[in-house]
């Protein structure tokens, strides 16, 4: 398997399952989300970030997957300032957003297309202490500014569906698919997404 990806969690996640992989990130430019809608947007970069590795290496399976945020009815990508991150979560403060994650599994002409969305709660906070969060964080390069951490998150109170999805590859879905193509061993592990839970303060 070859996973066309850069992203940490990503890598780490696939780890964690035990699947073997080698990564090579796909240089191709991302679609952005505006006057479109979340699922074509993530299913279009995650294909053509698989597609394009995929040529570089014909007869392998290469793992594309793209995630984005949508909040208030528009696609949130990533802040360039601190500053257009702070407006952002204060905003999102209180309220429920939308994560969304498309993947594509490619080897030659056989594609195979996933779509996971899961709900996730921002904690409010005031200005002074989303940028103490920042000084230890740095929200900018991150879709809705954040990356949910599994316990005690200072920004994220709680998720709701796949928390997996949340930090970037919707495990419950993904492994079942390399699964059946002899890309992963079955461990016999629930593949239900866990649904809202509270993160431990």
């Amino acid at each position: 398997l070859i996973l066309a990806s850069a992203s940490t969690a990503r890598r780490e996640l696939l780890r964690a399952a035990g699947v073997p992989f080698v990564v090579k990130p796909s240089a191709v430019r991302e679609i952005q989300g505006r006057g479109r809608r979340l699922r074509d947007v993530v299913l279009s970069n995650a294909r053509r970030k698989a597609i394009a590795v995929a040529r570089r290496f014909p007869g392998r399976w290469v793992l594309g997957a793209d995630t984005l945020i949508e909040f208030a009815g528009r696609i949130v990508g990533k802040p360039r300032t601190l500053k257009a991150a702070e407006r952002l979560h204060v905003e999102m403060g209180g309220q429920w957003h939308r994560i969304a994650t498309g993947v594509c599994l490619v080897c030659g002409r056989e594609r195979r297309l996933l779509y996971v969305v899961s709900r996730v709660l921002v904690r409010r906070l005031d200005p002074s202490r989303l940028r103490r969060l920042y000084a230890r964080r740095d929200p900018r390069g991150m879709a809705g500014g954040y990356a949910v951490e599994r316990a005690r998150d200072p920004l994220i109170e709680r998720v709701s569906g796949s928390f997996t999805n949340v930090l970037g590859l919707p495990m419950e879905a993904v492994l079942p698919l390399l699964e059946a193509r002899g890309l992963a061993r079955k461990a016999g592990r629930s593949s239900r997404p866990a649904q809202a839970r509270p993160l431990r303060r």
